[in-house]
């Protein structure tokens, strides 16, 4: 496997810098394993993409956003994403990441956390769960499971006059982590789909499968906890 795809959260610094646009110090470790790659020092080929706003989308060159552009001697595409409102899925997304996948061919994607719905976009997209990676920086159920941190219940019903025009009062702020926790959900059970395609591939190999059925078996544990967790919180919700 020599070449990996990054989907990164971030446009990483790198980057920002070459087309003069602001950016986040946030992620370090990933910029630093990007010079590293830079300068020949990984043992595979780093393509990488990142969500772009709209109004980024005015100083970065429109290559970006088609077959992608070269950084240092690394392929970076853009994918449009409104990461003010994570709690939305934008199906041109499955689209945009189609497109990506044919222009650089990975190997090998590795998403950079569940919180954003390009995860499940591009898991949908790539449809190769064997090859697909995903870190989990922070699981938005779980965020949602306990968001309200005892908070007195006058105080979570409470709408001030900014959450009347944002539409973000407490309650409604659990309600979008409650929505982006369906996507995420959707994501992880890639992971058993992986462990059942390995399961089918070594059908003859018994202490394999013994192995192999000890992670299904801990890995539906897990995400029968997710959904039982998020039937609560839809519960809580709408009361």
């Amino acid at each position: 496997m020599r070449k990996v795809l990054w989907i990164c959260n971030i446009m990483l610094p790198v980057i920002a810098r070459e087309f003069s646009l602001s950016y986040s110090n946030r992620e370090g470790w990933l910029s630093g394993i990007f010079e590293r790659v830079k300068e020949g020092e990984a043992p595979f080929t780093l393509s990488v993409c990142f969500p772009v706003t709209k109004e980024q989308m005015e100083a970065l060159p429109a290559e970006v956003l088609s077959d992608g552009v070269n950084v240092h001697g690394i392929r970076c595409f853009g994918f449009l994403e409104d990461l003010a409102h994570p709690e939305t899925y934008d199906n041109s997304l499955e689209e945009r990441f189609c497109q990506i996948f044919a222009a650089d061919k990975p190997d090998m994607i590795h998403i950079f956390g569940t919180e954003f719905p390009h995860t499940l976009a591009a898991v949908r997209a790539f449809d190769n769960p064997k090859r697909t990676l995903i870190g989990i920086q922070g699981l938005c159920h779980e965020i949602a499971r306990v968001y309200m941190a005892d908070l007195p219940e006058k105080v979570q019903n409470m709408v001030t006059l900014r959450d009347f025009l944002r539409r973000d009062s407490l309650k409604q702020q659990q309600e979008k982590f409650i929505k982006r926790g369906e996507y995420e959900i959707e994501a992880i059970e890639n992971k058993i789909a992986t462990i059942e395609a390995e399961m089918n591939e070594n059908g003859s190999d018994f202490g394999k499968l013994a192995s192999l059925q000890r992670q299904m078996d801990e890995e539906n544990e897990q995400l029968l906890a997710k959904y039982e967790r998020y039937e609560y919180l839809s519960e809580l919700a709408e009361n």
